[in-house]
């Protein structure tokens, strides 16, 4: 549990400088229609969670080689940064995203084969990279729909990643799941309605793509279940939000990746009229999944 707590107190330490500097240089999300905040929110949590992140597991001499994903990690960082700042179209997140894959990709990280039950494995040979491309496209995406509200996409990476722990425990990354879990724990103390500061643009896709990245080596190690699907179950229901928000605005003759406020999130918070109320039901609701997961987990 060291690592875990040595990323709690970490991020609990920066957070607050983070948030004066960002204030003094300007570097702020200020509230637009879209918008659920009033006030001009920081917009720099990311690269708090990303900084603590690889430090600390630099520092703590990890097993688990973290250098194909730190180079891919810093395009996304650095491409989320500029579009807090000013801002980029869907085409160019698209192609910086499939940079950070094929960085990935250069190190041998592919989904290549698919663990079924009863110890079959299937192998996706040509399949390998139109299938990873698609599933770090799907779950960079997916986590920065999700940070639609104070807390929500912070607290739902923290029960993927703990549930990707207790899954594969003892392995390789534990290390690496724990710093994660704890320094979004830490964020989210600052980040929970009313929020200090957000994730950002480049928080988001961060944590989107770490979940891809190790649910994918996880998967990998298993010898029992793709734990692939882990993420996307605990996720089920903004995974059917975000299926049917691209059928809602094709339908309309929108842009799919266009911003809007019909989320179930948005559409709970209306409904509830309490921010904080909502989002810890999105908590519950995927905790009790994961715990459901859990207990069928075959071991």
């Amino acid at each position: 549990m060291k690592p875990f707590l040595l990323a709690f107190l970490s991020t609990l330490v920066i957070t607050p400088f983070v948030v004066r500097y960002c204030h003094k240089k300007g570097f702020l999300d200020y509230p637009k229609a879209k918008s659920v905040h009033i006030k001009p929110v920081p917009m720099a949590g990311g690269l708090i969670v990303f900084a603590v992140f690889f430090i600390i597991s630099f520092i703590s001499n990890a097993r688990f080689n973290l250098i194909p994903l730190f180079l891919a990690s810093l395009p996304m960082i650095a491409s989320g940064l500029y579009d807090d700042r000013r801002g980029l179209n869907a085409a160019q997140k698209i192609l910086i995203q499939l940079i950070a894959v094929i960085i990935l990709m250069s190190f041998g990280i592919m989904i290549t084969k698919i663990k079924l039950p009863f110890g079959n494995i299937l192998e996706i040979g040509h399949f390998s990279i139109p299938a990873t491309i698609i599933w770090f496209l799907f779950m960079t995406n997916l986590i920065n729909l999700l940070d639609g509200l104070d807390g929500l996409a912070a607290g739902l990476c923290t029960v993927v990643f703990g549930a990707l722990f207790i899954i594969m425990h003892p392995s390789l990354f534990d290390a690496q799941l724990l710093i994660l879990a704890g320094s979004l724990l830490a964020f989210m103390i600052f980040n929970f309605y009313p929020a200090k500061i957000f994730l950002g643009n480049n928080g988001s896709s961060f944590l989107g793509f770490a979940v891809a990245y190790f649910s994918l080596v996880t998967s990998q190690k298993s010898s029992i279940l793709p734990i692939l699907v882990v993420p996307p179950c605990i996720l089920m229901v903004h995974v059917f939000d975000a299926g049917y928000s691209v059928l809602r605005r094709a339908k309309k003759g929108r842009k799919i990746f266009e911003g809007d406020k019909g989320h179930i999130h948005h559409i709970m918070l209306g409904s509830i009229k309490n921010h904080r109320v909502t989002v810890l039901a999105f908590y519950l609701t995927s905790l009790i999944i994961a715990i459901f997961i859990l207990k069928l987990w075959p071991r």
